[in-house]
């Protein structure tokens, strides 16, 4: 009899985690990790996904044996309702591919613009909407292996997300505020398939450091595609 009490519990829990989850107003939605997973010059490594964060594209070249460069463009469009995101960045980095073995260090900068619609029943029963432009800074190690018919990464994002404007439509905070905040987003990748081409999916997290004025999107799920060519062959 305890023990089904117990579950019961649990899953009003969860339950209600959900519900708080997919209520609030998630302004900033932290895109896919891009793990290229280099091993030499003249690589380019083509990805494209879609999960709970949006659409997500992302490209890489190898310069040399050791610097990468990157980019992505992220987008996100809620059914039914009016929340919208729409994300860019750039970077560049150091890898290293001893063998089977991966390691590497991406970091870059982009710009977005958010908007975002949530309901908090358990707070104030009203709709707010969130919107703003903002610019996030990210330093993104990762460590992986890679053999013919698969690889499996683990990277840990360090994202510093700062929105130069942010206001609240049926909120109680004011309009045309900076904020900023720290978040930090590990995520697991793994890839199946031949070299060429292989399909992969992503489970991550995005942690705040502190309590933050504006939400975001907690867990990020994706699957997608990653096209890789050696220009050198």
């Amino acid at each position: 009899m305890l023990k089904r009490k117990g579950r019961h519990y649990l899953l009003a829990a969860a339950a209600m985690m959900l519900v708080l989850i997919q209520s609030c107003a998630p302004v900033y939605r932290p895109n896919t990790i891009f793990t290229p997973m280099f091993d030499g010059q003249g690589q380019i490594r083509g990805m494209g996904s879609f999960g709970n964060n949006g659409l997500n594209l992302h490209a890489g070249y190898s310069v040399t044996d050791n610097i990468a460069l990157t980019g992505g463009i992220t987008y996100a469009s809620d059914v039914g309702d009016p929340g919208k995101t729409f994300f860019t960045e750039a970077g560049a980095g150091w890898y290293y591919a001893p063998s089977v073995f991966r390691v590497e260090v991406l970091s870059g900068i982009g710009f977005g613009v958010a908007r975002a619609t949530g309901t908090y029943p358990f707070i104030t029963d009203r709709t707010i909407e969130a919107r703003g432009i903002y610019g996030r800074f990210y330093l993104q190690p990762s460590v992986g292996v890679s053999i013919s018919a698969a690889d499996l990464s683990f990277s840990a994002r360090a994202a510093w997300v700062n929105f130069f404007r942010f206001e609240e439509i049926g909120g109680y905070r004011g309009a045309g505020r900076s904020i900023s905040g720290l978040f930090m987003e590990p995520a697991l990748t793994l890839g199946v398939g031949p070299e060429n081409i292989r399909i992969f999916g992503q489970l991550g997290f995005s942690l705040r450091s502190r309590i933050i004025e504006f939400d975001h999107l907690p867990v990020m799920l994706s699957l997608g595609v990653r096209l890789n060519l050696n220009l050198r062959d």
